[in-house]
């Protein structure tokens, strides 16, 4: 395509403005799935138990901790991990040190609002709020089919308290629809007499 056919062509992007209005339209969700969340009653409470799995081999701690800034500024949403995560000077945080050291009022509320968040990540096991219980070794998020899957051994106690056993796992966010994939052991069905 020539210079000229190319500068004919601009045309396109009002269509190209309109598409991404449509698309933008509609309420959007910021909440991550991957990451369970217990059931809340209706006072607001939830309820879990969690036990800490052991750290990983050649790790000190049983869980990994991160820090990251999350801000709408005047150029739209500035989101992003920290580098003090990594040891390292953070220049959102120095910003931050240089407007709050101004003593000026505006300048230490803006400071607050882009204040670095701390997070934890660790191997847990969770009981959830249903009952239902697994665990394995390694367990990954697929975000395409929206399920959670390990190719590991489970073992796999559920609401009834049935224990069952197998290697490789697949199921949906809540552990409602799940499977295993290579059951072991043997399986006794009740069955009602009348």
């Amino acid at each position: 395509m020539s210079f000229n056919e190319l500068k004919r062509s601009r045309s396109g992007f009002d269509k190209l403005q309109t598409a991404l209005e449509k698309d933008s339209e509609g309420t959007k969700s910021y909440s991550d799935d991957r990451y369970w969340k217990p059931e809340l009653d209706k006072s607001g409470n939830g309820y879990a138990v969690l036990r800490f799995l052991p750290a990983a081999n050649g790790e000190e701690l049983p869980w990994v901790q991160y820090w990251d800034h999350g801000f709408q500024g005047p150029g739209g949403w500035f989101i992003d991990k920290s580098l003090t995560t990594l040891g390292k000077a953070c220049p959102v945080s120095e910003f931050n040190t240089q407007l709050w050291n101004s003593g000026d009022e505006v300048q230490k509320d803006q400071a607050r609002k882009q204040k670095r968040r701390l997070h934890y990540v660790a191997n847990v096991i969770v009981v959830s709020d249903s009952g239902v219980t697994l665990f394995t070794d390694t367990l990954s998020w697929d975000n395409v089919r929206e399920k959670v899957f390990t190719d590991d051994s489970v073992i796999f106690i559920t609401e009834e308290q049935d224990t069952l056993y197998g290697v490789g796992f697949e199921s949906d966010i809540e552990l409602n629809n799940w499977k295993i994939l290579k059951p072991t052991g043997v399986f006794h069905e009740e069955k009602n007499e009348k």
